[in-house]
């Protein structure tokens, strides 16, 4: 129907396909508190370049990750963004006109506020742990990304040696202290 022009806003549907995404979803790593609303900002120039829509604590990573929209030339993963936290103006302490001072300025102002340290990472941030079709553990290790950035090789560092087998990719993680080896050729639990 869009191709043919029957769809009612087609040419901004075209336009917008044609500019790619304004925003994308990426995963936060953060490095101290942070909450739903946070701007984010780039780390050298501290420019606004997102918004943090969500945050949680991560047990499987020991520390609080955060879903967040930014400009698409800042989702790489391992980036270092900052965060800017706004916290409560002290209005007990200020005087009218400075306290609509700094409630005009919103989230970005220069003061009462706190940066805090991220890094972009890839979403999901924990890969799951269920057992997979064998056509899917084909081509896990091409779409598992460990968090360690020590790597000994990649795949695509394997590929490009002589006679070199792809490496298996490990995931960084706390050790778990009651692991199950699945035997050789059993794919799903509930063959056990």
């Amino acid at each position: 129907k869009m191709r043919s022009h029957l769809m009612f806003g087609w040419q901004s549907l075209f336009l917008q396909l044609a500019k790619g995404p304004i925003q994308r979803r990426v995963g936060l790593i953060l490095h101290g508190p942070a909450h739903a609303g946070c701007r984010l900002l780039s780390n050298p120039y501290r420019q606004p370049i997102g918004e943090i829509t969500s945050t949680a604590w991560s047990p499987a990573l020991s520390s609080r990750v955060a879903m967040a929209y930014v400009k698409p030339e800042y989702a790489k993963a391992n980036l270092s963004v900052l965060v800017t936290v706004p916290y409560n103006l002290p209005t007990h302490k200020m005087r009218g006109a400075a306290i609509k001072k700094w409630v005009r300025r919103g989230p970005l102002r220069s003061a009462y506020r706190r940066i805090v340290a991220a890094n972009v990472a890839e979403l999901p941030l924990v890969p799951h742990r269920y057992p997979e079709p064998e056509r899917q553990k084909r081509t896990l290790g091409a779409r598992l990304r460990p968090f360690s950035a020590t790597l000994r090789t990649t795949a695509a560092e394997a590929d490009s040696r002589p006679g070199a087998e792809a490496p298996q990719t490990k995931i960084a993680s706390r050790p778990r202290t009651e692991s199950r080896e699945l035997p050789e050729g059993t794919t799903d639990l509930r063959e056990l």
